[in-house]
Formats: structure tokens, sequence, C-alpha cells
């Protein structure tokens, strides 16, 4: 793509970054993957130690992958756990690694939001393929090359907003960092009003965050030049319907996200015209296993995400279990034939809870507590488990107008909400203004697990099909 006049207007006006990409038929499409996973095979096979012994280990013969179906179970599962281990500070990308070191121009990690960050190396190429798996968000959204964005968040090592970053220049766009030594959401605030970036970069929280400090400095956020939010690191900008309510009318903008995970980092963008993710099929196959069966679940039903990647030849990721939980369908009302998680993700398969025969799923919990008026967007999501169930108890910060007398309304109603609405009764605590963790402009934790190490073990070992 090109910016300004190079771009006719009717190239202004397609409905999709890639038409020919995004309405390929399902045959081509597998054809594609089928060619790819195919040469990916062989090319880990004969440059990576990590699948090298994997796949000797569990006698996997490259030749013998001739389908779809062959490579989903014949293949291993890998996990972050699997490849981990091999990662020191004299062996950085541990045996994850299909390059020669002087050909890295990007060292990444993993968040760590779910414990040691896992290291990744980019070669030049995956800096600007990755980059270009987040157009398709852009675009749909009506973001075009002649926006200006702004990153509000701290770069760190965070693969997934470096590749955000990425994104936007591979659009053609100017960019504008928000991190820096001493810089405060203030700060940032005035750079918006100064440089009027058209698009807003960060989390979901953070950006609510922002409002909220804009208004504190007597600015009104939607009168600011920002007309497009995309939202990534945690979920809700667009897959939690009244967090996307908030942001859009705090900022009076439109919202777009992505699903993402930061070990191989192509996004999914969601759909304008649906409620969910399309994978973003040029860059990566996707399939969706039943974590109690591992086979494939039917469209329509919900089991773990399951990727493969072709956008980082430096490290790979094979048949990489993403722990998300999705429900797969082949249709979207706005035409694109990739594949579609509806809803978006629904949990994952580390906190998904079945209490009292209900599965209980963090999405729907969060888009109830989102809507409540009284709560704040600060709230968290506890794991627990007493007299062997597994139990969620939901902690709400109160808004700084809702008297402490009020509480236990908020909290009665909110438990009667969600019996109606999940089928079961949850424990509910509303706790005082500023009294759970604040992020600094990265992701913010909102599931805490704080159930017994060792069956949380026993949890994991019950989906652990590989090895």
């Amino acid at each position: 793509m090109y910016k300004g006049k190079l771009l006719s207007a009717k190239a202004y006006q397609a409905r999709y970054w890639n038409e020919y990409s995004q309405t390929m038929s399902r045959e081509k499409l597998n054809e594609l993957h089928l060619k790819r996973i195919k040469n990916l095979l062989r090319y880990a096979y004969e440059t990576n130690k990590f699948y090298r012994e994997l796949y000797d280990r569990h006698k996997v013969n490259i030749d013998d992958i001739k389908t779809l179906d062959d490579f989903k179970y014949k293949v291993p599962l890998t996990d972050k756990p699997m490849i981990q281990p091999s990662q020191t500070p004299d062996n950085l990308y541990g045996d994850n690694l299909s390059v020669d070191e002087s050909f890295i121009v990007g060292h990444y990690a993993t968040s760590g939001t779910t414990g040691k960050p896992l290291y990744e190396a980019w070669e030049d190429y995956a800096i600007w393929r990755i980059g270009q798996s987040w157009c398709p968000a852009y675009w749909s959204v009506g973001i075009r090359p002649e926006d200006t964005f702004y990153f509000a968040f701290d770069f760190g090592g965070f693969a997934g907003f470096w590749s955000a970053y990425f994104g936007a220049l591979r659009f053609g766009a100017k960019v504008i960092s928000g991190a820096g030594v001493g810089m405060t959401t203030e700060k940032r605030i005035q750079q918006i009003l100064e440089l009027k970036p058209t698009v807003l970069v960060a989390t979901p929280t953070y950006t609510l965050h922002m409002a909220n400090a804009a208004r504190e400095m007597g600015v009104d956020p939607a009168k600011t030049s920002i007309k497009y939010y995309v939202g990534a690191g945690e979920p809700g900008s667009a897959s939690i319907p009244m967090i996307r309510k908030k942001i859009e009318e705090a900022w009076g903008c439109k919202c777009a996200e992505v699903l993402g995970v930061s070990e191989p980092p192509v996004v999914a963008p969601t759909c304008e015209e649906g409620d969910g993710f399309h994978e973003e099929e040029m860059h990566q196959f996707a399939w969706v296993r039943d974590p109690d069966t591992g086979k494939e679940v039917n469209e329509g039903d919900v089991g773990e995400r399951i990727i493969t990647n072709f956008s980082n030849y430096a490290t790979i990721w094979i048949n990489y279990r993403t722990h998300d939980l999705v429900r797969p369908t082949y249709s979207c009302p706005c035409g694109c034939t990739w594949l579609y998680y509806k809803g978006g993700v629904l949990g994952r398969t580390d906190h998904m809870l079945t209490y009292k025969g209900t599965n209980i799923y963090q999405s729907a919990v969060e888009n109830l507590v989102s809507s409540f008026s009284g709560a704040s967007d600060y709230f968290q999501l506890v794991l627990t488990r007493e007299n062997e169930e597994d139990l969620m108890t939901i902690k709400v910060e109160a808004k700084e107008d809702l008297p402490p007398e009020q509480y236990a309304t908020l909290a009665e109603k909110l438990r009667m909400e969600l019996k109606a609405k999940i089928g079961v009764t949850l424990p509910v605590e509303i706790v005082p203004v500023q009294s759970l963790p604040r992020s600094a402009g990265g992701k913010t934790r909102r599931v805490i697990d704080l159930r017994p190490e060792d069956y949380k073990m026993e949890l994991a070992k019950k989906y652990k099909s590989f090895e």
C-alpha cells in the first residue's frame, strides 16, 4: 500500500486489505497451508535441534505427512514448557533456533504474564511479515495510510506491541512512540493534544485509564484527534462489548482489536460486521482441538486454538498450543473466508472452570462485570479450590462516586446477574477505589490463580497430549 494520492479512490473504498487472500476459497487455502506445512516441517527438521529431537523421539517421518489430518494427528503438539528449559543466559534462544545468530535482527520476549518470559529471535523477513499481519485489522476499521499512530506504552522487549509498530510502518502510516524515560499518562495526553495522532494503540485497561486522566486534566478525550483505537495485550476493546462501548464513548472513536500470542506473534483481526476474530491465514495455519479428546472440534463447538506460523524462520512454532478457547466457524457476514472465531476468546484451558456442571468462561464474566453501573473498569477473577471444586471469586473495584454503604447492594445485583446469565452463583466482592493493581501501560493481570500448585500440575497433565 502507498500513501496519499498514490492510492485511487476505489482502492480507499475497498472492503479488504487484500481481497484476493481474504476471500480465497477454503479448498485453495487448505492447499496453500499443506504446501507450506510440508516445507516448514522439512526446514525445521534440518535446521532446528528442538524439532529434530522431538520428531525423532515420536518417530515422525516428514514424507508421511500428506494431508492436513496427517499433520494434525501425526505431528506432536508443542507448548511453552517444552521449549523454555533449554533457554539459559548462555543460550538465550535455547534449542528452538534455526539460523545463525548473525541473521538475528530482533530480540523479543513474551510478556511473562503466565510465568518466565520466553525469548524469541526474529530475522529481517519476520519483522515485516509479522508486522503485515496487523494490516487487515487496521484497514477493516477504517484506518488508512495517511493516518498517524500513537503507541501509548513502554515497548520493552514485549513482542506483541513491537509487531503492531512494525505493522503500522508496513501499512504506510506515520508512527509516534509514547515511550520514554519519565513518560507519564499526563505527558501522553499532552502529546496527543500537540501531535494530533488519529490512531491510539494501547491495552483496553490503560486506554480507559488515559480517558479518566484526560478528564482530570480538563480535557475531553472524545474531542481530541483520536478517531480509531486498536487494542491488544488483553481482551476487551472489541471482544467484550461493554468495554468496547466504554472506549468508543470515552474517545469518540471506532475500535479494533487483535487476538495474538507473543510466541508466534501473527495476529487475528477483529471483524467489523461480526463479534469475533478472523485467523490471519496468509501467515499461519490454525485448527481447533478438543482438549480432552485431542480431536478437531466440529464447527461451532468450543476447543483450543492450535497454530503453525509461516512468518518467522529463526524461531519456529509448529502445532503450537495457544491455550485460547475459541468457537470456530467458516462463515462470516463480512464475506472473509478466513477461519472465524465467533465471540472471540472465551477463556483459556488453564482458566476454564467447570463448576456444578456448568462451564464458566472468563470472557462471559468480564462482559457482565463491565456492564454494571457503579463498577469501575478494574476487576479481578480469583481462582481457588475448595471442597474438591474450583471456585471463581469476582473482585470489582467500585467507582469513586459509589458510597461504601452501597457496595453490598452492588455485589448482590452482580451475583444475581451472573446467576441469570451464566447459571451459577459466584462470590462477588466490591472493593474500594484504587485497591486493585494498576497497569503501567502494559497487560493487566485479571485472572489470579490461587489454586494449589499440585492441582494445577495435574490439570496441566490432563491437557498434555504431547510427549
